[in-house]
């Protein structure tokens, strides 16, 4: 299981990798289960538009993560294989985690 030890926002391409990643190491010997949905819109108005006008339109979708929370965990009959995956995975992850083994 792979815990956060810091508040951060993930985007939806960064999700993304994140599940590519585990499972270029997993691929059919085990199951995944990623515990994260962007589903909070972020707003961004177009370059060199002047000031009112309203809000700009939506330019990605974040989660919103809390301390403690759990991001995923990985079921597989080798732990030492499910370790190597979450160490590999960790690396596009942009903020802090700490990895506890059940």
């Amino acid at each position: 299981s792979l815990y956060s030890v810091e508040s951060s926002q993930m985007s939806s391409k960064q999700i993304a990798a994140f599940y590519q990643s585990l499972n270029k190491y997993i691929k059919k010997s085990g199951k995944i289960s990623l515990n994260l949905f962007a589903h909070l819109p972020k707003t961004k108005k177009p370059l060199e538009m002047r000031m009112g006008k309203g809000k700009g339109n939506v330019a990605l979708w974040v989660a919103k993560i809390n301390p403690g929370y759990c991001i995923c965990s990985v079921n597989t009959l080798f732990p030492s294989l499910a370790l190597k995956a979450i160490s590999y995975a960790k690396k596009k992850l942009p903020f802090k985690v700490k990895i506890l083994q059940i």
